[in-house]
């Protein structure tokens, strides 16, 4: 990975390289900074688990490319993960390092489960029991995805792109590198303060940004986000699963020269599965529609647009080695054939481009975050005075779906006080915008939660 930044530095010799919100680096004294701390990873045995949880940005990367460079196996947690929330990834990944605020500090790893030997870095992602799970990368799917797109990157953004997605994310991370190690420069954001973001891609004169959709929808409603006020932007990247149509005329009408891309991908793969590139006057015909499989990614037949859905799989050389289901289970996630389940249904029409069709599983997307219920709902449950808790997602022009929670109280419920005890375990993200308490609680008679009674109760209209 140095390797590719030291062609990167050649090419872009006393460019800036990257930013966050304190702090930048040139391509220079990023690549001396990795190589720093390469040099100081490399005393330790190749496989050795390195744990960070830093704001994204320079160090970050730097950290990142070392640590996959000297045979280390990376990892990442939100910084601002409370150490009550912290504790879950600790003990699934069971890493011998753990780098922070306060400087890298030695652990104890207790007995966990053998990684394969081509291990390079961990990508953290909810599973179904609401408990992280962790996507095993190698050095060799990150390379990849970046020669896949090459071509793409070159076209799209030839100058500084703007990344507000977290490094921590599956998203923000694949596009730091994609787009740095091509000598691009990337400007990075931690914390969400429109004024300072906008700022930013003017000041560094970024010509893309890549986001969610919730992203350009918020700045689009600020009346904040024109070609007037940014006349270097030339593209935007919609990173998502499924985009309102009425977004993508939105982000026309305020940039009708620019190109913008939706992009389709998996924390199981690294960047992008499916992508639909729409030049100046054109539209998105559906809501679903992603596009077209990028090159090097196979998609398996999926019925026509008349027919029932079926799962979407893929055959990818980006996609993962595998899964660390628990501290003591490794599992690969492709079948025999090489076939990763994507989870999400599909469709494609006669040009070949693929509809996705919903979720084959409970997951909901807020804001840009792919999120299990379950760990939501096992947080609540925690707190004393909540006897049952469901959470949904409820359909909303901003986040995409809004958390709700439903709950089942014995006695008084103080929502102040109950916010404060999900922030010790949960990033922000993760915490309900909307909490009702119910009675009664809508139960199955076999006495478990009426899934479809809470969410009645909890959408606009309930």
């Amino acid at each position: 990975m140095i390797e590719r930044l030291e062609i990167a530095a050649k090419q872009s010799k006393g460019k800036l390289a990257i930013s966050n919100e304190q702090e930048a680096l040139s391509f220079e004294d990023l690549l001396q900074t990795a190589t720093e701390w390469r040099d100081r990873l490399a005393s330790y045995p190749k496989g050795t688990r390195l744990l960070i949880s830093l704001p994204g940005g320079p160090v970050f990367l730097a950290v990142q490319l070392a640590a996959i460079d000297a045979g280390l196996i990376f990892a990442a947690i939100p910084h601002e993960t409370p150490p009550e929330g912290q504790a879950k990834y600790f003990d699934l990944f069971q890493p011998d390092l753990a780098l922070g605020q306060e400087g890298l500090r030695e652990m104890r790893p207790k007995t966990r489960a053998p990684l394969p030997e081509e291990a390079a870095m961990l990508q953290f992602t909810s599973g179904s029991t609401g408990l992280p799970k962790g996507i095993v990368l190698g050095k060799k799917q990150l390379l990849a995805n970046i020669d896949l797109n090459k071509a793409h990157i070159r076209q799209s953004a030839p100058g500084p792109v703007f990344c507000p997605i977290p490094q921590f994310h599956a998203m923000g991370n694949a596009v730091v590198l994609e787009y740095l190690l091509e000598g691009i420069p990337v400007h990075t954001s931690n914390r969400f303060v429109p004024a300072f973001e906008l700022g930013r891609i003017t000041e560094f004169e970024c010509t893309a940004v890549l986001a969610s959709p919730n992203w350009f929808q918020l700045l689009l409603r600020l009346g904040a986000l024109s070609a007037e006020r940014q006349p270097s932007l030339r593209a935007m990247t919609l990173g998502t699963a499924s985009v309102d149509p009425d977004l993508v005329e939105n982000l026309r009408k305020a940039f009708p020269h620019a190109n913008i891309h939706l992009r389709y991908g998996l924390s199981e793969s690294v960047g992008a599965l499916t992508r639909l590139d729409l030049g100046p006057g054109q539209r998105l015909e559906a809501r679903g529609l992603v596009g077209s499989s990028v090159q090097g990614v196979e998609i398996a037949s999926l019925p026509d647009l008349q027919a029932e859905p079926s799962e979407l799989r893929a055959k990818s050389p980006c996609a993962c080695l595998g899964q660390l289901v628990s501290k003591d289970r490794f599992e690969s996630l492709q079948n025999k054939e090489g076939w990763l389940s994507t989870g999400d249904l599909g469709s494609m029409d006669e040009q070949g481009r693929i509809h996705l069709r919903g979720r084959s599983s409970s997951f909901l997307k807020s804001a840009g975050h792919r999120i299990e219920p379950g760990e939501i709902e096992t947080v609540l449950r925690s707190f004393p005075s909540v006897l049952e808790a469901v959470v949904i997602g409820i359909p909303d022009p901003l986040l995409g779906q809004k958390i709700a929670a439903g709950l089942e109280v014995e006695g008084t419920l103080n929502p102040k006080d109950l916010r404060l005890h999900c922030r010790k375990f949960l990033p922000l993200y993760k915490i309900p915008q909307l909490i009702k308490e119910i009675t009664p609680f809508p139960r199955t008679a076999a006495g478990k939660p009426d899934l479809a009674g809470v969410r009645a109760l909890l959408e606009p209209d309930g």
